[in-house]
């Protein structure tokens, strides 16, 4: 009987090994990693905002989009004036997952950048959605009516080139741009009047 046990404590013992190397990296990595994503998160939100003097991560207004997505809007300012807002919004219409952008507006409600925060996608063919070549296509566009139906890619009916064999991905990109610029739309009075 001892000779079954034998491996079934070696097992168990590595197993507790290897749980607790795998809490102490975590524990000692994750400061790190929250100020990296921080650090990444402000050099967007420096590449999509007009230009603004105060701290844009500080300065947030959370709400949902007209489908349900959470989405977080960035206040830029100098001195007291609004100069733009930039919508975070994650959707999970990714080919494969997650795809989280951050899209730039100006007062006017045209688009002053897009940023691909996070996503999954295949690399060599989704992954191009962080590309300028296609992220720049929004820059200077606006809303519009709400239902716009230019707010698709062409295959769909709409304005925005998809990419060659990554259309979902590009879907992805347009529609997640599209409801947060609606949610905008939706809030405008307590984003760019600062309430909470």
């Amino acid at each position: 009987m001892r000779e079954y046990l034998r491996p079934v404590i070696v097992l168990m013992l590595i197993a507790c090994a290897s749980a607790a190397s795998l809490a102490l990296v975590h524990d000692q990595t994750k400061d790190r990693i929250a100020y990296n994503q921080k650090l990444e998160l402000l050099r967007a939100l420096a590449r999509v905002l007009p230009s603004y003097d105060n701290e844009p991560d500080q300065d947030v207004f959370t709400t949902t989009s007209p489908g349900n997505f959470p989405v977080t809007c960035y206040r830029g300012r100098e001195g007291t004036s609004m100069t733009g807002v930039a919508v975070r919004i994650t959707t999970r219409e990714g080919y494969s997952g997650t795809v989280t952008v951050l899209a730039g507006l100006n007062l006017a409600g045209e688009i002053t950048g897009v940023e691909i925060l996070e996503h999954r996608e295949t690399p060599g063919l989704g992954d191009r959605i962080t590309r300028e070549e296609f992220r720049g296509q929004f820059r200077g566009r606006h809303l519009g009516a709400p239902e716009s139906e230019g707010w698709k890619v062409k295959k769909d009916g709409g304005d925005f080139d998809a990419l060659t064999g990554a259309t979902i991905s590009s879907r992805a990109v347009v529609n997640s741009v599209r409801e947060g610029l609606e949610a905008v739309e939706m809030h405008r009075d307590e984003i760019f009047g600062g309430k909470q």
